[in-house]
């Protein structure tokens, strides 16, 4: 509970600094938002007053204060694309993006975890060097080479599922899943495989210790020792694993989602890049950064579950 409020605590210092960090870097942008508002013919007083009204003419601490200000009461400010509350838009687009990263986390649990128990468990064997192989091959494979070659292979020429576009989970659930699959796979593959790895060297370190060999010579069956013992010495690094990987995912959707053309967390950001929609752009690095912060925590607090030893004032 200690080191839980530890880290709550830690999270506040840490988005201040990214938020400061990403208006400084805004503010040294070339591009000047205003202009880009404004419309191409636009006069120069045209400019000076949508920056006024955009309020760019005041200097960095003054907008950073007003800004922490305003985020305090759920005000994120105003896209200057759409004119929709910044807040209001991220919330519609982390629906879809929480969606896709759930069943991408569901996917690579799925697939990790008994290939890599069964890489373990057959450790030099055909099986174990099948798995390995392939996992490494995996690994390097970024999210976007794998999203487009699924979608040559399973949507252009098997026509199994859509190419693009997204459904929502009330309106047809099978659909919604169809949308899904391809993008979900497409960042669960390279994760999966790192998770494998990670999960296979613990088990085999785990498997080699002198704890495990005295817990097979009081007569106990080896799916025993395994699951109670093995598995759950091994999930320590594992877990911590996962919680890299869920960052990792919210990082990789931009790119897909990009891809798939699907409304999400992703896409709304590449397209306030492109358009230079600064409050958004801000939006998105404030709540980024507080979920990544949150992740770990949450990875921290599960990882002293499974390893009681962290609990000891060394360990923390």
């Amino acid at each position: 509970m200690r080191m839980a409020l530890q880290r709550l605590v830690s999270i506040v210092p840490t988005v201040l600094l990214v938020l400061l960090v990403t208006m400084l870097l805004l503010r040294l942008s070339p591009t000047d938002p205003a202009q880009v508002y404004a419309g191409v013919g636009a006069s120069p007083e045209e400019i000076t007053d949508v920056r006024h009204r955009l309020g760019l003419d005041v200097d960095l601490l003054t907008r950073y204060v007003h800004y922490l200000v305003g985020a305090l009461s759920g005000d994120l400010g105003t896209s200057f694309r759409t004119g929709r509350p910044v807040l209001d838009s991220i919330a519609s687009t982390l629906t879809v993006t929480g969606q896709l990263v759930a069943v991408a986390m569901m996917m690579t649990i799925l697939v990790a975890v008994p290939l890599g128990l069964v890489a373990a468990l057959h450790r030099g064997q055909w099986i174990d060097r099948c798995v390995v192989a392939v996992s490494s091959l995996m690994v390097g494979v970024p999210s976007f080479v794998a999203a487009l070659v699924l979608i040559a292979l399973v949507s252009v020429q098997a026509g199994l599922v859509p190419v693009m576009g997204y459904v929502s989970l009330t309106d047809d659930p099978v659909r919604w899943f169809s949308s899904l699959v391809l993008p979900a796979t497409a960042l669960a593959l390279p994760l999966a495989a790192e998770l494998i790895r990670q999960l296979r060297g613990s088990l085999v370190g785990i498997l080699g210790e002198d704890f495990i060999r005295v817990q097979q010579a009081k007569g106990l069956l080896r799916r025993q020792v395994v699951g109670k013992h093995a598995v759950k010495n091994a999930a320590n690094p594992v877990i911590t694993v996962l919680g890299l990987q869920l960052s990792r995912l919210i990082e990789g959707a931009v790119i897909v989602e990009t891809i798939f053309v699907l409304p999400g967390f992703g896409n709304m950001t590449y397209s306030a890049i492109l358009s230079h929609d600064y409050p958004v752009i801000q939006g998105v690095v404030l709540v980024s950064a507080v979920l990544v912060v949150f992740l770990n925590m949450i990875v921290d607090v599960l990882c002293l579950y499974f390893n009681p030893r962290l609990r000891s004032p060394v360990g923390v």
